[in-house]
Formats: structure tokens, C-alpha cells, sequence
């Protein structure tokens, strides 16, 4: 997701402003946005319509901090499902502004399921990779198969039985 001394320095940063921090990284590895939120929250700014369609992810990661030890929010997920972000990560700082701990989320591809996001499990420093590309390349193009199995399904007959 990040490299470690990005991870550092971010949270360091949310430490001591006691605030929420944000970046945004395209597939490039540029951070193309930082976003200074509150103690509770960021708000990700307009992103343009580029690369945002229903086979696409945006080609966009968050990483962000979160200053009290919860795992990814409801707006963290919601935002990563309609912005279709490639994954999001959220740091959790301990006191003296290291990162602790991550909770990670991206959008789900299984056809057999309904559920919109995958979270994975609490991850630790040393265990974040800051090369995920191939990662976020899989997940694209199983979007894209789970979005053509899913036009299939729609150009089956249908019929409906009503009864009197």
C-alpha cells in the first residue's frame, strides 16, 4: 500500500495535529492528494469522472489514519465502493505517533456473494506492501469478469406466471 517511512510519517503527523490525515496514491505510486480532515473523519475531495466506470477501478488508493483503534468505518467502506478506489487502508498510531496497526479493505469480485467490500485482516507493520499493483490489476479485471457475468444473467429469458 505504502512504503513504512510514508506510514511514519503520516502517522506522526495525524499525532500531532490530532487529526485525521488522508493521501491519495495513483498506480504510478504519486501521492495525487493530501486531505487533512478532523478527529473524526476526512472528506475526500471531488474526484473528476476519469477512469470511473463499471468495469473500472479509479486507479486511486487511500491511506489514512484513524487516531482511535476501530477498524475501517462505514463512510471509510462507502466511500470505497461509490468513489470505486482501488483499496483503502486505514493506520492506527500508537501514542508517540508510530503506526500500530492496519485495517485494509478493497472492493469484492466474488459472484457468489453479496457483500460489497473484502476486509482483510489486522495487519502489522512489516506486513503492509507498498507494492500492490499486480494485486489491484486482479481485482480490476475480476470486477470486470463479475460485471459481464452479471449482463449474462440479465439476457436470460424471463417470464412471469400470474395466476387468477
Amino acid at each position: 500500500m505504502v512504503t513504512h517511512d510514508v506510514s511514519r510519517l503520516v502517522c506522526e503527523i495525524s499525532t500531532e495535529l490530532s487529526r485525521q490525515i488522508g493521501i491519495l496514491i495513483d498506480r504510478s505510486g504519486h501521492i495525487t492528494h493530501v486531505i487533512v480532515g478532523d478527529r473524526h473523519s476526512i472528506e475526500i475531495p471531488y474526484l473528476d469522472r476519469l477512469r470511473s466506470t463499471g468495469t473500472r477501478l479509479r486507479g486511486l488508493r487511500l491511506f489514512h489514519t484513524h487516531l482511535k483503534d476501530e477498524p475501517l468505518s462505514e463512510e471509510d467502506l462507502t466511500d470505497l465502493i461509490l468513489l470505486r478506489l482501488d483499496y483503502i487502508t486505514a493506520a492506527i498510531p500508537d501514542e508517540n505517533g508510530q503506526p500500530r496497526h492496519y485495517y485494509s479493505s478493497y472492493v469484492n469480485t466474488d459472484i457468489h456473494t453479496t457483500d460489497l467490500w473484502m476486509i482483510q485482516e489486522k495487519k502489522f507493520p512489516g506486513q503492509l506492501k507498498p507494492g500492490i499493483l499486480s494485486e489491484i490489476l486482479e481485482i480490476e479485471t475480476a470486477l470486470a469478469r463479475k460485471v459481464d457475468s452479471l449482463k449474462d444473467a440479465r439476457k436470460q429469458n424471463r417470464a412471469f406466471i400470474i395466476g387468477v
